[in-house]
């Protein structure tokens, strides 16, 4: 899952975001109404964030497991 958060609303509510962030969630962060940083927990792998943020937009038969497999083998 992921969020936009403001900035001044990451610092008033940190530790919750943490929290989201320990769940897997991506956080993206804005000040004056642009994007200017993405939060994400050190435990995810790059795959697992991606697919949180194309959460509803991926087609049916995509598989996380798959395109992970394909991705470690081609490092």
């Amino acid at each position: 899952m992921s969020y936009t958060v403001t900035s001044t609303e990451l610092k008033t509510n940190l530790g919750h975001y943490l929290n989201l962030l320990s769940e897997g969630a991506v956080i993206f962060i804005t000040r004056n109404g642009k994007i200017t940083g993405k939060m994400t927990s050190a435990v995810v792998s790059h795959v697992d964030s991606m697919s949180g943020i194309l959460e509803g937009k991926l087609p049916a038969d995509f598989d996380i497991d798959n395109l992970r497999t394909e991705r470690l083998t081609q490092v």
